[in-house]
């Protein structure tokens, strides 16, 4: 019995152990799966900022082709609206781009866009020049300049050069392209028809004529420096454009790479952590294999080893049932068929007794009653524990009045041993007197008078006393105690719970007699009765044995209910 529960307790603990394993297995192949996604997780965050800033690029390309064409406007356009409207994109498109550049930390990037924001600066600049270079257009005033030189030669030359009406007046108007193109027309218009003057007048047409080339020559010159001045600036400004557009080309394309890039990253990091979970998860499974394995054999060597050892408590148990069964037989023959012959020798002895007067007859029939009262204990206690062990003893409630109880066993037993001069002390709680309990009087009895018996037995001087109390535990439930204590001989501490068990005869001898089964009994007795029997004892010095039982209080009319229904109970058997 003992190695089984041993084989169990092993089996329970390498269950344990191996489910502990498994589950500390699973958290470590858990933790490295766990960093795995994390890795994982970075590189998508990482990818999705590429893609965030590709979609930012593409937002900043669309404001930077709307300033492009706002700019063309402004500068083919003399309305101040159109240039208002350029200098909002060109605002909002720096916006965006100083927005972008707080999104991202690579140095390259911010270099790329603080060039790309000086680079709209100076658009912003050149498209401004282009406009007043545009405004101030030096052709009108040269040719104005040669009109009024022409007409000044006019009074000494006649009007024969420039027969117009037109006449100049003091206001001051802003001329248009169209009306600049108009005066130019008009002027070569007049000229086709010149009349040559008189010979008389060739010094002062030489003069005009030369005056006019010149002044032509000037304007014709400053026309080319206007118009190439006009040409380096717009060549300028779509130069700008181009670099511009070449710089966020540069950016987007270096986006595209990184993005790229992290996404081949991203796919090998993905491919690696495969790799790695599906290397962790079968060597993992390999583990968890073998050790199921080992564990599975190792528990199965322990429940085969738990079989044979069934197997075997159950044979022993079958065995051991077949000899306690043959133990009450023979107990129960032994006592039956002890009784008879007993009774016959009890009576022929004090028959005997009656009919002899030789002292030495008496004394051989005293000798013959002794040992048969005693061969007669031994049969009823053995009835007694027969009738225990096969669960026929059943307890008997009746009002009982433990005062008169103790007292009868007391003096019984001390009329036992009248050679003994020893001091007994009856003492009695208030909660017990004039109080009765319902329980069995007789088991009472028989518990009492053993105990008190060994008292007497193993006291030599000195004194015994028993002690009654009553103790409420709930309403009229109580718990009795009797305690019984001596002056004895005492009992050695490692052998106190020895005392109860079957066939023991601790401290007995030739004097004392005993067959080791009184004790015993008695503690069964006290089970029936819901308690026990505890003993206190130290060698040399005495036992106290302390009888404890539950019981109920009765009073004058549950009495009178109890003697009834037991009265209708006799006369029904």
């Amino acid at each position: 019995m003992h190695k089984m529960k041993t084989s169990n307790k092993k089996i329970t603990i390498k269950v344990i152990v191996s489910y502990l394993f498994l589950g500390i297995l699973s958290a470590i192949v858990a933790l490295f799966i766990h960093q795995e996604i994390e890795k994982l997780a970075i590189q998508e965050e990482i990818y999705k900022d590429g893609q965030n800033n590709i979609f930012k690029i593409s937002k900043i390309l669309t404001s930077m082709y709307e300033t492009e064409s706002a700019g063309r406007i402004a500068v083919q356009s003399d309305n101040e609206d159109s240039f208002l409207l350029f200098t909002d994109k060109n605002n909002q498109l720096q916006q965006e781009i100083e927005s972008f550049k707080a999104d991202i930390s690579s140095k390259e990037h911010h270099n790329l866009l603080d060039s790309v924001q000086n680079l709209l600066e100076l658009k912003k600049q050149n498209i401004h020049e282009l406009r007043i270079l545009k405004n101030s257009d030096s052709s009108f005033v040269l040719i104005r300049s040669a009109i009024l030189k022409l007409s000044s030669l006019e009074p000494s030359m006649g009007n024969f050069l420039l027969p117009t009406k037109t006449k100049s007046t003091n206001k001051k108007t802003v001329p248009t392209k169209k009306d600049r193109d108009t005066d130019i027309r008009s002027i070569i218009k007049k000229y086709k028809d010149v009349k040559l003057p008189p010979v008389r007048y060739q010094s002062q047409i030489d003069e005009a004529i030369l005056q006019t080339r010149k002044l032509l020559s000037k304007m014709e010159e400053d026309v080319i420096n206007h118009k190439t001045e006009h040409y380096e600036k717009t060549r300028l400004l779509w130069q700008n454009d181009l670099r511009i557009s070449e710089k966020l080309k540069d950016l987007l394309h270096s986006f595209e790479k990184e993005i790229i890039h992290n996404t081949e990253l991203l796919n090998i990091d993905r491919q690696k952590a495969f790799q790695r979970s599906r290397w962790i998860l079968s060597i993992a499974f390999v583990i968890a294999l073998l050790v199921m394995i080992v564990f599975s054999l190792v528990i199965l060597n322990d429940f085969w080893k738990i079989q044979k050892y069934r197997v075997e408590l159950e044979r022993a148990n079958l065995r051991s049932n077949n000899l306690l069964k043959s133990r009450e037989q023979l107990i129960s023959m032994v006592s039956h068929d002890l009784r008879t012959p007993l009774s016959t020798i009890v009576g022929y002895s004090e028959l005997l007794r009656k009919n002899t007067s030789s002292e030495k007859d008496k004394n051989y029939i005293k000798h013959i009653q002794s040992a048969s009262q005693f061969v007669t204990k031994l049969v009823d206690e053995l009835l007694d524990y027969a009738k225990i062990e096969a669960g026929k003893i059943t307890i008997e409630k009746v009002p009982v009045d433990l005062v008169e109880i103790v007292k009868e066993v007391a003096q019984n037993v001390r009329s036992t041993y009248p050679n003994k001069a020893i001091e007994l002390i009856l003492d009695f709680s208030e909660s017990v007197k004039n109080t009765r309990f319902s329980s069995d009087a007789y088991r009472i009895k028989q518990v009492l008078y053993n105990i008190i018996s060994n008292a007497y037995k193993f006291t030599e001087k000195g004194n015994i006393r028993v002690l009654v109390q009553a103790q409420v535990l709930e309403h009229s439930l109580h718990e009795i105690s009797i305690a019984v204590t001596d002056t004895g001989i005492g009992n050695k501490k490692e052998n106190q719970n020895a005392v109860f068990e079957e066939f023991n005869q601790e401290n007995t001898s030739k004097n004392n007699g005993g067959y080791g089964l009184g004790l015993h009994i008695c503690q069964k007795l006290a089970h029936l009765l819901k308690g026990k029997i505890s003993l206190q004892s130290s060698e040399g010095v005495g036992s106290t044995f302390t009888f404890t039982f539950k019981a109920q209080k009765v009073t004058e009319k549950q009495k009178d209910k109890i003697w009834t229904s037991l009265k209708k109970r006799k006369k029904l058997l």
